[in-house]
């Protein structure tokens, strides 16, 4: 999956804490954890990032608690529709990669060697 703005660790802080205040309380170290581990130690510097984190958090706006449960549910049905979407995606590409490969495979050989072009660009 092709999460650049929703990266694994951001759709994991979504999901994974259930309000702002219990992003804000969670304690630097055990959020710096969480971020390595969901990110496979990609962050070059977590705890800074877990300082942005929850002072982004601390500055936002609170909703009130009433809203917690459908405004998760909300964001778990985004994402839902988002990897579903995705799927497809990928389904059409496969596809697509399948029909281009039959027409002529040097030329398509040709043009997927160059970086950045992929069967579906090739077509444009």
């Amino acid at each position: 999956m092709n999460w650049d703005t929703f990266g694994t660790s951001s759709l994991a802080v979504l999901t994974e804490f259930m309000s702002i205040e219990d992003l804000v309380n969670a304690s630097l170290e055990d959020l710096v954890v969480f971020l390595v581990d969901k990110s496979n130690n990609r962050f070059s510097n977590p705890e800074a990032t877990a300082k942005l984190l929850q002072n982004a958090a601390r500055d936002s706006y609170r909703l009130d608690k009433a809203l917690y449960d459908p405004l998760n549910a909300t964001i778990a049905a985004s994402l839902n529709c988002i990897k579903t979407l995705e799927k497809e995606v990928k389904c059409l590409d496969k596809a697509i990669e399948k029909a281009v490969k039959r027409l002529d495979n040097n030329q398509f050989q040709c043009l997927v060697s160059i970086p950045g072009i992929g069967p579906i660009l090739q077509l444009v």
